[in-house]
């Protein structure tokens, strides 16, 4: 892979992480009742996008920062579905997640 791209790559997934957790701490601090998020309309699903996009930014990241050999076809697929993962946060989310998608392609195919 190039060592670059795949670079730029991690670092992207893993500011995505921190986005997604930083909005996550944002909403959850402090606890909100149980009955809270239960009462209001979508916010169980808007928390679960986060906190799967949070775990899988943070995996991308880990994988591409550290070199680990990662079948190609599984690390794009993973990439791809991150973008419609966000759509059920908010509708301009899904641009974040697309970028890092540049530079998982330019990385080519492990050797």
């Amino acid at each position: 892979m190039n060592a670059t791209a795949r670079a730029t790559a991690a670092a992207l997934y893993a500011l995505l992480a921190v986005l997604a957790l930083g909005v996550l701490a944002i909403l959850l601090v402090p606890l909100p009742p149980l009955s809270v998020v239960a009462q209001t309309p979508g916010a169980a699903l808007t928390m679960g996008a986060l906190l799967s996009l949070f775990i899988a930014s943070a995996t991308l990241g880990i994988v591409l920062w550290r070199g680990i050999r990662f079948p190609v076809v599984a690390l794009r697929t993973l990439a791809l579905s991150l973008p419609v993962v966000a759509i059920a946060w908010n509708f301009f989310a899904p641009m974040f997640w697309v970028v890092p998608l540049f530079f998982i392609w330019r990385a080519g195919p492990q050797s």
